[in-house]
């Protein structure tokens, strides 16, 4: 199956991903005018495929790999990134989130007929 693809600066290469039978993906390298086709690399997870204005390719999905256009070398980009979370604000989404799932599941169950004598806590799958 075809995945992504993307087209060198020049228009001369095409590059594109495909599903391997075994659950792999594999990078392919199709010069055109030669009408000639080779895989480059394959990879355990692929993704989508961006180029930037040199015509390096990058392969975003699980993780960041970039292509260098020039070269061919395939390497993996590494980054950090940081996440600032109020866990007050946090703690009251859940809260708020599990009053309406709880209300939504009770109603469901009053108005589907089932009499509310009968509902208990494991009447209630969350």
């Amino acid at each position: 199956m075809l995945g992504s693809a993307a087209m060198s600066k020049d228009g001369e290469t095409l590059y594109f991903t495909s599903q391997a039978t075994n659950g792999e993906v594999e990078l392919w390298k199709a010069t055109l005018r030669k009408k000639e086709c080779k895989m480059v690399q394959t990879m355990k997870s692929g993704g989508r495929m961006l180029q930037d204005k040199d015509g390096n390719i990058f392969l975003v999905g699980a993780d960041i790999k970039k292509m260098d256009a020039k070269t061919g070398k395939m390497e993996p980009v590494t980054y950090l990134a940081d996440m600032k979370m109020n866990m007050y604000d946090e703690r009251e989404f859940l809260l708020q989130y599990m009053r309406h799932e709880v209300g939504e599941r009770f109603n469901n169950m009053v108005s589907s007929g089932t009499p509310s004598s009968t509902i208990t806590s494991s009447s209630c799958h969350i």
